[in-house]
């Protein structure tokens, strides 16, 4: 039999060893990435919990064809910027992709986090003389964030890259890349890795819903949650003293600036690159299904926000009130996305919006190359 001494000694070793690999997986691009569970199966609030209670399979949406995002963007009709809405649709394809195929029409997809002409500008995109369509999405949760402050308009030098026109991030510097591994995102890279293993994933689990089951102990990123049904709701949603928080009240003065800072960008698209934006705000799963834990009434603030951008004379495309009319849940209960049924919803008023659009420009560009016939 071991003594004391001896097994205190083996688990020091031990755990030295299992802190070294830690180490240097958490260090490596490639072994994070191979060790790790990089997708959401069970829906991004999930990865953030583990609750077992809370395990519930999403059908994934498609990887986008490699036909896909091939047309530069000053030849493109249809140009979608974004967050993860449009790239989330159980069973089918990102939404732009879906477009593009519905259309038969070449249409360009960048995801943007806050600064629309930031990406715009990276991906080379140029005045042209044809009108196009621009498709501006934005999460409600995200909206107070991005165009609350009067968006920076400056140019910046284009970088037609794969990573900025997908949206997946700038390509860092080598020196950068390092600098981030080894010592500014370590400890982020350290608590991903630690959750997301696949080597000890069904040990998290258990410990996770262990504290969960016995303490009511739940991720501080998924702190409002529902049995009966199955729901997770995330924190920006519910925080109280967010912008982006359902229990947040949204004053007018709030909702009328942020009207006006979109139609700034409107009106700098239409100017700056001859693009015809439409304005698409989408609901957060609180918002709708907030009935799931609470009887507060919500303020209105997306249709409200809606009203006003489109007093402005922008055109938005609206899914609140069409979704209110479904007695089915339209979101994901571990994800902050829409299910299949509420993203064909979105698609078919998205579809609506541009067809609209479309007979404008199209019958222009017609109008136009009658009239150079004529002379």
């Amino acid at each position: 039999m071991l003594s004391k001494k001896r097994t205190l000694l083996y688990l020091i070793y031990f755990w030295g060893i299992v802190s070294l690999l830690i180490f240097v997986v958490t260090r490596s691009e490639y072994l994070m990435s191979k060790l790790t569970i990089m997708g959401e199966p069970y829906g991004n609030l999930y990865k953030n919990c583990k609750v077992a209670n809370f395990k519930i399979p999403i059908e994934p949406t498609k990887a986008p064809p490699a036909f896909f995002n091939k047309t530069p963007v000053n030849e493109c009709d249809i140009i979608v910027l974004g967050d993860s809405h449009m790239r989330t649709w159980p069973g089918r394809y990102w939404f732009p992709v879906e477009l593009q195929m519905y259309y038969d029409r070449p249409v360009f997809h960048m995801k943007i986090m806050r600064d629309t002409f930031k990406y715009l500008n990276k991906s080379g995109i140029q005045p042209v003389k044809k009108r196009r369509i621009c498709i501006l999405e934005s999460g409600e949760a995200r909206i107070f964030d991005r165009y609350f402050e009067i968006p920076d308009m400056k140019p910046v030098d284009p970088e037609p890259i794969t990573e900025i026109m997908f949206g997946i991030g700038e390509e860092q510097p080598t020196l950068m890349k390092i600098r981030n591994r080894w010592f500014d995102q370590t400890e982020r890279n350290y608590s991903f890795f630690v959750k997301n293993n696949v080597i000890f994933q069904s040990v998290i689990e258990f410990y996770y819903t262990s504290l969960f089951k016995y303490f009511g102990k739940i991720s501080e990123l998924t702190p409002v949650y529902s049995l009966d049904p199955p729901f997770l709701f995330e924190h920006q949603q519910v925080s109280l003293n967010r912008p982006s928080s359902y229990f947040y009240f949204h004053d007018n003065k709030m909702i009328a600036q942020i009207a006006d800072n979109v139609k700034i960008i409107c009106d700098s698209l239409s100017s700056m690159y001859n693009l015809e934006m439409i304005f698409f705000p989408t609901p957060n799963t609180m918002t709708l299904h907030h009935d799931i834990i609470t009887d507060r009434e919500y303020d209105e603030y997306l249709p409200r926000l809606c009203d006003a951008v489109e007093e402005k004379g922008v055109p938005v495309i609206r899914v609140y009130e069409l979704y209110l009319e479904s007695d089915e849940l339209l979101f994901l209960p571990t994800d902050n996305h829409w299910n299949a049924k509420g993203a064909e919803i979105a698609f078919n008023e998205i579809v609506k919006a541009v067809n609209e659009k479309l007979r404008i420009i199209d019958g222009e560009a017609v109008e136009q190359i009658y009239s150079g016939l004529q002379k």
